[in-house]
């Protein structure tokens, strides 16, 4: 299966839709779904009206996509394409999504990183408890 974009667009006043963050992960779906599932309070179903927000918030979208040109073309295009699943996000919420994107991105990495160090570590233990080396 293909890495899809992970994505959070956000829609203005005007009715035009900007990409806020786009990463290209393993296994979206899933991801998308546990985000979703953290903001099911805060979503709704999008008409031709912009919804009334309160207390600063915005509106966005959380979904996936193979390619991020056309989706959002098609979003700004026609605003009931696809799901219209939004959500009515505060500052602070956004932040947390952005973390997630961020660390769903850089998961693999850190993966890597964390598996290395361990084998050092567990390489300098044996070799200094066989008395190979001696400090």
């Amino acid at each position: 299966m293909p890495k899809r974009y992970l994505y959070l667009l956000q829609r203005h006043k005007d009715g035009d839709v900007t990409i806020v963050m786009s990463v290209r992960v393993n296994n979206a779906y899933r991801k998308e779904q546990s985000l979703h599932d953290k903001f099911s309070c805060s979503r709704f179903t999008i008409g031709r009206r912009f919804p009334v927000n309160r207390w600063g918030q915005g509106v966005f979208k959380i979904g996936i996509a193979t390619n991020m040109k056309s989706r959002l073309a098609a979003i700004n295009n026609d605003i009931l394409s696809g799901r219209t699943e939004w959500f009515l996000l505060t500052p602070a919420e956004v932040a947390f999504v952005l973390l997630w994107l961020r660390w769903y991105w850089m998961r693999p990495v850190v993966n890597v990183v964390v598996v290395v160090l361990l084998s050092l570590l567990f390489a300098a233990c044996y070799v200094l408890e066989n008395g190979i080396i001696s400090l």
